[in-house]
């Protein structure tokens, strides 16, 4: 099984991961004595492969940064892969979070797995919202998302953007977590 996934990530696309989470914010924004922490992590899988390429990637390539960039969205998730890790049953067709719920869930509990994702589930919800989503299903959305809708419009895109770094960061976790069963297992078998 691990050299399946091997072979599958060696012919895989990078992967980026990005994750931002606040710290303290003190003072007002453009005001001396301003004072903004954050804790930022970025990282890369490459296929072994590529590692000389990818070692010459500087910290902008790979990092948090305020640029717009291309990001990863539900749809260009690999959902054959995780499948290989986690299969639905025959009778279900799951789509990529849920794929990637159940693959996170070999690590941790189901319930953790599902905290894990729970705002990016709220977050695709909402992108969805304009054109497919009743009003009582755009609550659920925004309640999934872990925004409080009475709040204003900025802090509601705040919490949102927060609550999505938060739950990347959660993933990276588990995944890392996966790599480290994946390796010990291979370690095992020989």
């Amino acid at each position: 099984m691990a050299e399946i996934r091997r072979r599958k990530f060696a012919a895989s696309a990078w992967i980026p991961l990005r994750a931002v989470q606040p710290i303290c914010e003190q003072g007002n924004r453009c005001h001396l004595g301003f004072k903004d922490e954050f804790f930022g992590a970025g990282s890369l899988a490459v296929p072994v492969a590529l590692k000389d390429k990818a070692t010459k990637l500087g910290w902008s390539d790979v990092g948090i940064s305020h640029e717009h960039r291309a990001c990863v969205d539900d749809d260009s998730i690999d959902i054959a892969a995780l499948q290989e890790i986690a299969a639905p049953p025959k009778s279900e067709k799951w789509g990529s979070l849920k794929s990637l719920e159940k693959v996170l869930a070999t690590v941790c509990s189901p319930e953790e797995a599902r905290r894990a994702l729970t705002p990016l589930v709220g977050t695709y919800q909402l992108r969805l919202a304009d054109a497919h989503l009743p009003g009582s299903e755009l609550a659920e959305a925004i309640k999934l998302a872990g925004i409080d809708g009475s709040s204003p419009a900025l802090h509601q895109g705040q919490t949102l953007i927060a609550n999505c770094a938060s739950a990347a960061m959660a993933i990276a976790t588990l995944l890392e977590r996966l790599i480290k069963s994946e390796n010990d297992k291979g370690n095992k078998n020989g």
